[in-house]
């Protein structure tokens, strides 16, 4: 994860207030289908700057927030500093220094692509209980729509980090199968559960807060910028973009 995260750096900010929440159907999933209770301890690992991380803080009566980059780490602490039930730990998914199988679950929300390696899977089954739960949660976008496509050659253009095998993955249900026990294993798929409408600011600011997106010192980011408001206006309808996302959640006991 370390090539990756200190691409954040200055982005953490943009970061925190423009990216989407998660759907009800996260938590509820956690409480009715694993039947976790306020009492069972989790981490959430690569928790940015906490959106998930107070979900989780809102039920759970202790959550450990494992962040490797120092800015992410200074916005999650800023948005949770009401929430006195979480330990805050500045470490990479690989080497969380957690204690050795003190976990009912582990989670990861919008980030597993950056960690998912043999180190990070040997660290978590290290940190899990025996039947401890490794949770994986993404919002996907709907790569079909006209709005996404537009917007993608926009990032094509000007992004030369952009891939999109990498940054747009279309989540399938046997995308990280491989790393579950076969009887553990579970899907959950939420259709546009989680679907918002974005004003421009937002809009943009979601986009330039992506790792992969050009900076303002680049000579091309005025460019870049009309070019994303162009895509804005094109699809807004009574000043907002219609912003389809989908709730994926991958779980079970590590192989």
């Amino acid at each position: 994860m370390n090539k990756f995260y200190k691409l954040f750096n200055d982005k953490a900010k943009l970061y925190a207030t423009s990216r989407p929440g998660y759907s009800a159907h996260v938590l509820e999933y956690l409480k009715k289908d694993l039947e976790f209770t306020s009492a069972v301890k989790g981490a959430d690992i690569g928790c940015g700057t906490g959106q998930l991380t107070q979900i989780l803080a809102q039920y759970f009566n202790f959550i450990y927030a494992i962040e490797p980059n120092s800015y992410m780490m200074e916005e999650c602490k800023k948005y949770l500093h009401n929430y006195k039930n979480i330990s805050y730990i500045q470490q990479s998914a690989e080497n969380t220094k957690i204690e050795e199988k003190s976990l009912d679950y582990a989670i990861t929300a919008q980030a597993f692509h950056l960690f998912h390696n043999a180190e990070t899977l040997k660290e978590l089954k290290r940190i899990l209980k025996p039947n401890g739960y490794f949770i994986i949660i993404y919002n996907m976008k709907n790569h079909f729509s006209d709005l996404f496509i537009k917007n993608e050659k926009v990032l094509l253009k000007y992004c030369p980090l952009y891939n999109r095998d990498f940054h747009a993955t279309e989540f399938q249900k046997d995308s990280f199968r491989d790393c579950f026990t076969e009887e553990s294993y579970q899907y959950h798929y939420f259709q546009n559960d989680n679907t918002e409408y974005l004003d421009s600011e937002t809009f943009i600011n979601r986009t330039l807060s992506a790792s992969y997106a050009i900076q303002k010192d680049n000579p091309c980011f005025s460019d870049f910028t009309d070019e994303l408001y162009s895509v804005f206006e094109e699809f807004s309808v009574n000043h907002k973009v219609k912003m389809e996302l989908s709730t994926v959640i991958y779980s079970g006991h590590l192989r």
